[in-house]
């Protein structure tokens, strides 16, 4: 009898510990799919910007009313001109 308790809770923890693993690797699937949406995302982003830069130094547009003395205010420009 005694030692049949200890198989039935043996398999029991045997089975939380399985799924204890199981959902672990769930979740690290899940963030490691999180972390490569972020990355094709911030790689197409700055495809974009690259693109508007290329754009912009080209036909001068922007630096005819705007100088590229504040490089951040030009970034930011050509970013949202893409979004």
């Amino acid at each position: 009898m005694k030692e049949r308790y200890i198989q039935k809770v043996f398999i029991v923890m045997a089975l939380l510990m399985s799924a204890t693993i199981l959902y672990g690797g769930y979740q690290v699937r899940q963030e490691a799919d999180k972390k490569s949406e972020y990355e094709k995302a911030a790689r197409l982003k700055a495809v974009n910007v690259s693109m508007s830069l290329c754009e912009e130094l080209e036909t001068g547009r922007y630096t005819e009313g705007l100088k590229i003395q504040d490089p951040l205010q030009f970034l930011r420009v050509c970013a949202e001109e893409y979004r």
